[in-house]
């Protein structure tokens, strides 16, 4: 033994003449020697303290009620991290902690985060998954899906729908935004818009969901296209400016229906138009009047 270590004698010391003994007989102490148990950062101190000082290694087992292999563990782990006692005897903290655990490895890695966000937005069927099929494809829970949707600014929203159009039609409405693009707010209060939309029986109708984020409403993606086809029957109204048009539904139109409706429709331009004609001719007129304002006549307004 170096003769710098403590000596091992254990001294006793008793209790004032004036101090009360329990009524009850204190139990000795029997320290737990189970494998496994948890030993706190004193009495690892202690323990250590005890084998610096040349105590029996039984007897440190019985004081302590750490197990041979404990104590001789945390003697080397302590001399691995710096404890000297022929230089400095005392125990620092950080020689009988607990070392930092790693814990669980991350089952969601960037990999699989990566996969999730490029199977949504490779395709229109990609933005319609629903969280279970992701989770699916990916091999976690759905519940991590949604943070990772929600960590990313993903949302579950209604898709954007958009009428689908032939090249003639983009190039119709293209020729009337050019001859309209210099009209103003009181020439469009004189126009009547209409529609109609068909409305089959039996087809289930209801709201489609797809995964974007904010800036991707008008993605490709995103949108499905909605093509006419065979109907039920259709539903027509109209709206101008400030009021709206009767709604109506037509039920199965035949030949001879469709007859009878321009015949109508005839007879009735028949005789409005003359009333028509009349109050266009005074409102250009007046309004000619007001704008000539001494010069010269521009061209005449003819009645289409």
């Amino acid at each position: 033994m170096n003769s710098t270590r403590c000596s091992p004698t254990i001294h006793i010391f008793s209790l004032p003449a004036s101090s009360k003994p329990s009524s009850k007989p204190s139990k000795p102490f029997k320290p737990s020697k189970m494998r496994g148990s948890y030993h706190p950062v004193t009495v690892r101190v202690q323990a250590l303290t005890l084998a610096y000082c040349g105590v029996d290694m039984k007897h440190i087992e019985a004081t302590t009620g750490m197990p041979r292999q404990t104590i001789q563990y945390w003697v080397k782990k302590a001399r691995e991290r710096g404890y000297n006692p022929e230089i400095d005897p005392r125990i620092l903290p950080e020689y009988v902690e607990d070392g930092k655990r790693t814990g669980r490895p991350k089952e969601i890695t960037k990999a699989t985060e990566q996969a999730i966000l490029e199977s949504i937005g490779k395709d229109r069927n990609g933005r319609e998954k629903s969280s279970e099929i992701l989770a699916f494809e990916a091999g976690i829970s759905y519940s991590s899906v949604l943070r990772i949707l929600k960590r990313h600014g993903y949302k579950a929203v209604k898709q954007t729908t958009k009428p689908g159009l032939t090249d003639e039609m983009k190039q119709k409405r293209l020729q009337f935004c050019l001859a309209h693009k210099d009209w103003t707010l009181e020439d469009w209060k004189n126009v009547i818009w209409t529609d109609e939309t068909s409305v089959s029986l039996g087809q289930r109708r209801g709201a489609i969901h797809v995964w974007r984020i904010k800036d991707e409403r008008n993605d490709p993606t995103v949108i499905r296209r909605r093509w006419k086809g065979t109907s039920d029957f259709m539903v027509w109204g109209a709206f101008s400016y400030d009021k709206k048009g009767p709604l109506h539904i037509w039920a199965p139109e035949t030949a001879q229906d469709k007859r009878h409706a321009e015949q109508e429709i005839t007879l009735l331009n028949q005789q409005l138009e003359p009333i028509r004609k009349a109050e266009w001719e005074l409102n250009t007129s007046m309004a000619r009047l007001k704008l000539r304002n001494g010069r010269a006549p521009g061209r005449t307004p003819i009645w289409k």
